[in-house]
C-alpha cells in the first residue's frame, strides 16, 4: 500500500471522527509510546510513582460489598500453568509466563483479566492466587503493554476487587491492594475515549469499582468519573430498542452484564443509582428477553458467539440483587 493511499485512508476515517475523539487517539499514541520507551530504559519507576501521586493515601473501604462476589467460573484457567482461551489451550508454565510468545494480543489479553480469581478465592484457594499475582506484579511493572493496557486492566481491577472480597483473614497483603490501588490511576489517566463502544463502558466500571473499593478523595473522584462516564455512555451506545450500538449479541450482553453489575453494587454499597441508567438497564433487560432462542441462547449476528452457561448464571445471580426480572 502507497504512502498516498494510507494518508487518504486516514483522512477518510477522521472525517468520520469527533475532534475529541482524534485528539485522544494521539494523546494515547503518544502515552503508551512513552510508557513502551521507559520500559526499554527500566525506567517503570517512573510510571509508578505517577501512579501513586496523590493516590497513596487511598485506603481500602472496609465497608466495600460485592453482591455475589463468588463465582464458579474457570474463567479458561485448568489449572498449573494452563489456559484456555479463544478454544486455544496453551501451558504457559509455573510459575506463570505473563507474557508468552506465539500468543494473540487477544489470548494474552484474556490472560491478564484474571477472570478466573474469584473463583479460586471462593475456593480458598488464596495460597494458589496470591503466588499468580505476586508474579503478576513482579513480572510487570507498571506501564508494560499489553499488560496495562486499559482494556485488560479495567477488567483486572474488577476480578481483584471480586476476589479480594471473598478471601477470609487475614486477607490480601499490602502489595496486591498497592498494586489494584496502581492500576486504577493508571486506568483513569488512560481511558479508551480514542476508541469509545464497549472499551469505554468497561474503563468507566472498572473506575467505578475502584472508587468503591477504595475510600479517601482520590476514590471519590474515580467513583464520579467512573459513574457518571459509565451513565453517559450506556444511555449514548443503548438504542431505543435496547440493542447495543455495535449490534453483536456478545457486546450487547455483555455490556447488559455490566449495566446488571453496576446496579447491584451501587445498591449493595447503599449508592444513589441515577435513573438514567435504571432505564437504560430495563430496555436492554426487554431487549435481551425477546432476542433469545427457545434453546436459550442468542443468533449469532456480526461478532457474536453462543453464550456460556455461567454467563446466564451470572445474570440470575445479579438478578436477585437489582430487583429484575431475568
Amino acid at each position: 500500500m502507497s504512502l498516498l493511499t494510507t494518508a487518504r485512508r486516514y483522512t477518510e476515517a477522521f472525517d468520520h471522527q469527533p475532534t475529541a475523539q482524534v485528539d485522544a487517539r494521539i494523546r494515547t499514541q503518544a502515552a503508551m509510546g512513552l510508557w513502551r520507551a521507559l520500559d526499554r530504559l527500566g525506567l517503570p519507576r517512573v510510571v509508578e510513582r505517577a501512579c501513586d501521586l496523590g493516590a497513596s493515601e487511598t485506603r481500602v473501604n472496609q465497608a466495600f460489598q460485592y453482591p455475589s462476589a463468588g463465582s464458579d467460573e474457570t474463567g479458561g484457567y485448568l489449572g498449573g500453568g494452563r489456559f484456555d482461551f479463544l478454544n486455544e489451550k496453551f501451558d504457559v508454565g509455573d510459575p506463570i509466563d505473563w507474557n508468552p510468545e506465539g500468543r494473540s494480543l487477544l489470548w494474552r489479553f484474556h490472560l491478564h483479566y484474571f477472570d478466573w480469581a474469584p473463583r479460586l478465592a471462593t475456593e480458598g484457594r488464596v495460597d494458589e492466587l496470591g503466588r499468580q499475582i505476586e508474579s503478576w506484579i513482579a513480572q510487570n511493572p507498571v506501564g508494560r503493554q499489553p499488560t496495562w493496557h486499559p482494556f485488560p486492566t479495567s477488567l483486572r481491577i474488577l476480578n481483584w476487587a471480586r476476589a479480594f472480597h471473598q478471601m477470609g483473614a487475614p486477607g490480601p497483603r499490602v502489595a496486591w491492594i498497592t498494586s489494584l490501588r496502581r492500576q486504577a490511576a493508571f486506568l483513569e489517566g488512560h481511558l479508551e475515549v480514542h476508541l469509545g463502544a464497549n472499551h469505554l463502558i468497561e474503563n468507566a466500571f472498572g473506575l467505578l469499582v475502584a472508587g468503591l473499593f477504595f475510600e479517601g478523595p482520590v476514590a471519590r473522584r474515580w467513583f464520579a468519573r467512573g459513574a457518571g462516564l459509565l451513565t453517559d455512555e450506556l444511555d449514548k451506545q443503548v438504542l431505543p430498542d435496547g440493542g447495543h450500538c455495535e449490534r453483536s449479541l456478545s457486546y450487547h450482553l455483555r455490556v447488559h452484564l455490566v449495566c446488571r453489575e453496576a446496579i447491584a453494587l451501587l445498591k449493595a454499597n447503599g449508592r444513589h443509582v441515577p435513573p438514567a441508567l435504571s432505564a437504560v438497564h430495563e430496555r436492554m433487560s426487554k431487549f435481551t428477553a425477546e432476542v433469545r432462542h427457545l434453546d436459550g441462547n442468542v443468533p449469532l449476528f456480526h461478532d457474536s458467539q453462543l453464550i456460556e452457561e455461567s454467563t446466564w448464571k451470572r445474570f440470575q445471580v445479579l438478578s436477585r440483587a437489582t430487583g429484575a426480572s431475568a
